[in-house]
């Protein structure tokens, strides 16, 4: 199993290449295409680990990008 640190990383070029395939043209186009894939990690989750875990899991992320922190949006900047 590879660490936390690697799959942080593994995480962020798979979605910069996911992101970048789709072809978006806008960030509602990238918002849309991120749900697609928030919402197959949702059931993903469901199948791996059981409903309540991953209802659970995924309010938990609900609650970390609800903080103060991360209130402002990115700037989006095409990678290739």
């Amino acid at each position: 199993m590879i660490t936390p640190d690697e799959a942080e990383k593994l995480a962020h070029s798979t979605l910069e290449k996911y992101i970048n395939s789709c072809n978006c043209g806008t960030a509602e186009d990238v918002g849309k295409v991120l749900l697609k894939l928030l919402s197959m990690t949702g059931l993903a989750l469901n199948a791996t680990q059981g409903q309540a875990n991953a209802v659970a899991a995924i309010e938990s992320v609900a609650l970390h990008v609800g903080k103060p922190k991360y209130a402002k949006a990115a700037s989006l900047h095409r990678l290739n």
